[in-house]
């Protein structure tokens, strides 16, 4: 009877005691994602892993293909100039980007999903292009393409294994022998599909 007593006596008294303490909630971690992409404005596609280092950064390593802009360059009079939307031959394109997702605290607190690495992004972008085009003698071929952006990624909110972005930003891009390279817009809308979720 008295060890009955002293049972409920700790349950009840237990169960006053974290009733006055906060649980702390926090964020959910940054987590590896794998998935195909797809940039919907520029036309390329690939496959792209992301890897979590520490906190709100990340590291994402990507290959695919594009039919981007070129890099038109012109030895005689040294001007170096981008074209859009004009017929490309296919660039194999890879790539390192170093992203901090900077504001999943802020969602976190508003309520908002934190799955698929959601949130607001800066990012620096380490290309390698090697293909040509059919409208320069001298194409983009074997350019490295260095990116600042600023961007944003979430879920979708049916099935979940969709991922949905977008980013602007400047580039620069060179090709070897060119001499001097030229800037670039970067802009484009992405559209994900996890692959191991």
């Amino acid at each position: 009877m008295k060890a009955t007593i002293c049972i409920l006596l700790s349950i009840v008294l237990g169960g006053y005691h974290s009733y006055g303490q906060e649980v702390a909630y926090e964020p959910e971690p940054l987590r590896p994602l794998l998935q195909l992409e797809m940039n919907c404005l520029m036309g390329s596609f690939g496959l792209q892993y992301e890897h979590p280092l520490d906190g709100q950064w990340t590291i994402g390593v990507e290959t695919g293909l594009g039919f981007n802009y070129f890099l038109e360059i012109d030895p005689t009079d040294q001007e170096n100039r981008y074209r859009f939307w004009e017929e490309t031959d296919l660039n194999l394109i890879t790539a390192v980007e170093i992203k901090n997702i900077y504001n999943r605290n802020k969602l976190f607190e508003k309520g908002e999903s934190l799955a698929n690495n959601t949130g607001h992004y800066v990012s620096v972008r380490l290309g390698y292009a090697n293909g040509g085009t059919s409208l320069s003698d001298y194409p983009l071929n074997n350019a490295i393409l260095s990116e600042v952006r600023w961007g944003a990624q979430w879920p979708d909110r049916c099935w979940g294994r969709l991922t949905n972005g977008f980013y602007v930003g400047l580039g620069y891009a060179v090709a070897p022998g060119a001499g001097s390279g030229v800037l670039y817009p970067v802009i484009d809308a992405t559209l994900g599909l996890l692959l191991i979720k």
